[in-house]
């Protein structure tokens, strides 16, 4: 009489497609939660961490289930590559950002001006009042800083403009307003016109070339959030007023973590392509 062999399906394979399965709406719940501002940046990345483990627990099982499956005829061939790819999913973007952190240098604050940085003025008054949360404090731009910096980010530079800085400002408000970046403070914008046209001016795009607006020197200091997980970035730009032309300097910095995988340059960078574009004609490099 013939024997009957029942094959076993394999329970690793059925864990690495539950773990996949699993992860994808962890991993957008804890996004949404931080972007509506439901968790802050420092439980995200707790939370994104335990997914990691969970990722690469999923990917074990997926090589022990595909080591049954070889060795021990088990069953359960298509739902162990159903988890793989899930948990790949998930692992890919980790990768990236681990190829970012080995191939960048460890920076979470970018300046154009790398050995005199623009100076931020209520960004630090509000990180030094965060420091026991342990947000970042700003970088201090020493020689060693600054030669890192300059290596890593050549395309990150100051633009001088043939314009006077009020044209200048014009352009820079447009952006800001264009990227829905909030203004935290300015100075030096309007020598003589009131308090509330200040304010204004840094909630709405308008024309700033009024002639209540001296060609001085401005700062403005803005909160920009990431589109897809909402972390935040404080950035600076300086306008500063020359003889014939106008220099604008910018300074972009992380709030949480050390390393910032390169976006702060891509800020800057950015930023300055679409001020070139804006003022089509007169730009320059510094």
């Amino acid at each position: 009489m013939a024997g009957f062999y029942e094959r076993k399906r394999s329970v690793s394979a059925i864990w690495c497609q539950r773990l996949g399965i699993f992860l994808i709406p962890y991993f957008l719940l804890a996004t949404l939660m931080h972007r509506l501002g439901g968790i802050q940046t420092p439980q995200l990345f707790v939370i994104l961490a335990i997914g990691l483990v969970i990722s690469i627990i999923a990917m074990i099982l997926a090589i022990k289930a595909a080591s049954d499956l070889w060795s021990k005829g088990h069953k359960g061939g298509k739902v162990m590559v159903r988890g793989m790819f899930l948990s790949l999913a998930v692992l890919l973007p980790f990768g990236y950002y681990a190829y970012l952190a080995l191939a960048l240098p460890l920076a979470n604050d970018v300046s154009t001006n790398t050995f005199n940085p623009p100076q931020f003025v209520k960004t630090e008054e509000f990180r030094l009042r965060q420091k026991a949360a342990g947000i970042n404090q700003l970088a201090e731009f020493d020689d060693e800083y600054s030669e890192r910096l300059l290596l890593a980010y050549p395309k990150v530079g100051p633009r001088r403009y043939p314009a006077g800085s009020e044209r200048v400002f014009q352009a820079v408000n447009s952006i800001i307003v264009d990227r829905g970046w909030k203004v935290v403070a300015r100075y030096g914008a309007v020598e003589s016109a009131p308090a509330s046209d200040t304010e204004k001016l840094a909630g709405a795009k308008k024309d700033a070339a009024d002639e209540n607006i001296a060609p001085v020197n401005i700062s403005v200091e803005v909160t920009i959030s990431s589109p897809i997980f909402g972390y935040k970035y404080d950035a600076v730009i300086h306008i500063v007023s020359e003889d014939v032309t106008t220099l604008v300097e910018m300074r972009s910095s992380s709030r949480w973590g050390a390393h910032d995988f390169g976006v702060n340059a891509k800020i800057i960078e950015a930023f300055m392509k679409d001020l070139d574009l804006s003022l089509l004609g007169l730009a320059g490099e510094g």
